[in-house]
């Protein structure tokens, strides 16, 4: 597991689960911090970068690495924009439970 999953793991209290339930929200989280990047990303680009991207996912569209490999390639700021969404959805789950 990677750093920001067994941040996840700790901070919520989910060393306990089971493997299986553990996965799953971690991928509950990283869906989560997709849909947000993928928003915060959409409104970062220019028209013109964002028909650029329209034309590259028309020749790939199921491969969702295309979109975060074009957001690291065109938003200068983009790992930092990626960090300021996962410590915000954090803190909103915190709130939560």
């Amino acid at each position: 597991m990677n750093k920001i999953a067994n941040d996840i793991i700790k901070e919520f209290g989910l060393e306990g689960l089971p493997e299986k339930e553990k996965q799953d929200v971690i991928e509950q989280f990283a869906d989560v911090v997709f849909q947000a990047v993928t928003v915060r990303g959409l409104a970062a680009l220019s028209e013109k970068q964002k028909d650029a991207l329209d034309s590259t996912l028309a020749k790939n569209p199921e491969d969702v690495n295309i979109m975060m490999d074009f957001f690291m390639d065109n938003i200068p700021d983009f790992d930092a924009m990626v960090q300021r969404e996962v410590a915000r959805i954090r803190e909103r789950a915190k709130i939560v439970r």
